[in-house]
């Protein structure tokens, strides 16, 4: 029964809107990073992995003083106390206008989302405005993020132990419970690491931004998460249900 069912099962993937803008590639030692958490759904930063976004640039801003991080998140008030006013960083913590945050899309150099889940659609605008994407390994995110060629996965070990516990349904555990406390309740410092050294061939190669940028912007457009190859593959498990059905 199972091989029969899979046998007729169609996969139609996700499909992302092309966005007609020239990107801007500026010469120079300046990169700007961009996390962009929910505005629908609020207090998810941690979820996202905001944490750890903060303390990977956090060390990195050693390496690179350079380097920028513009997060577009609501922030616990501990979290925002001990951050606010670090060098690079720019905190945007209200819902803004899609026009103000279509610049910063359109501005990045990186989009850095190391999510313990897979927000597809925010994945696929980062890569339709041709960012490479940092984030994890995590449940459908190497679905969506091709490593090494549209952008960069950082191994998630902590969620790695717990993923017996989530299944055999995904889920973000309740605040207050054990697994909560294990998976959101202290930075993972092996995520930071990882993140870390995800990070740094990006920032120091320019040409491998724009390489990946490209290949993402080109699977939102005419590959793989085209609106029009989403629909053609629509179309053929719509053809194939009528045709069994024996309907003209």
């Amino acid at each position: 029964l199972g091989e029969d069912v899979a046998a007729k099962a169609s996969v139609v993937p996700w499909a992302g809107e092309p966005k007609p803008f020239v990107k801007e590639y500026r010469p120079g030692g300046r990169v700007k990073m961009l996390f962009v958490d929910s505005a629908n759904i609020p207090g998810q930063f941690r979820y996202k992995g905001g944490l750890e976004a903060l303390e990977a640039f956090a060390a990195l801003r050693d390496l690179y003083p350079g380097l920028e991080l513009v997060i577009r998140s609501g922030l616990p008030r501990r979290i925002r106390e001990r951050y606010a006013g670090m060098p690079g960083l720019r905190l945007i913590e209200g819902v803004v206008p899609w026009e103000e945050l279509e610049r910063e899309f359109m501005t990045a150099d990186i989009f850095l989302l190391p999510a313990r889940f897979t927000p597809l659609t925010v994945f696929m605008d980062a890569m339709s405005y041709e960012l490479p994407v940092v984030t994890t390994d995590s449940w459908g995110n190497p679905e969506i993020v091709e490593n090494g060629v549209t952008g960069l996965l950082a191994h998630d070990s902590r969620l790695a132990r717990h993923y017996r516990e989530m299944l055999p349904r995904y889920f973000l555990p309740p605040p207050g419970s054990r697994l909560h406390r294990d998976m959101f309740g202290e930075v993972d410092r092996d995520l930071v690491a990882t993140l870390v050294e995800a990070l740094k061939p990006l920032i120091d190669a320019p040409q491998l931004r724009r390489q990946m940028g490209l290949a993402g912007r080109q699977a939102v457009e005419t590959g793989r998460f085209s609106i029009e190859r989403r629909n053609h593959l629509l179309r053929q498990v719509l053809d194939a249900a009528i045709d069994g059905d024996g309907a003209q």
